[in-house]
């Protein structure tokens, strides 16, 4: 990883705290949360960048309800 980083801080709900935690346990354990969460961002970008102008609004997720 570069040493030229950028931090910024990311306020997240109580379930999805409880997602990235569960996350972390089960399929990152062995990163830091840092390097879970540029992993996570990467993907998302890839899946959008994936979509065609066209098919942007089925890009985008739906939000689960509370």
């Amino acid at each position: 990883m570069s040493l030229d980083v950028r931090r910024f801080t990311v306020s997240v709900t109580p379930e999805l705290d409880r997602r990235l935690d569960d996350l972390k346990r089960s399929r990152y354990w062995h990163t830091t949360q840092s390097e879970m969460i540029r992993d996570l961002i990467s993907l998302g970008l890839l899946h959008f960048e994936g979509y065609t102008e066209e098919t942007k609004e089925t890009a985008t997720p739906e939000v689960p309800e509370a």
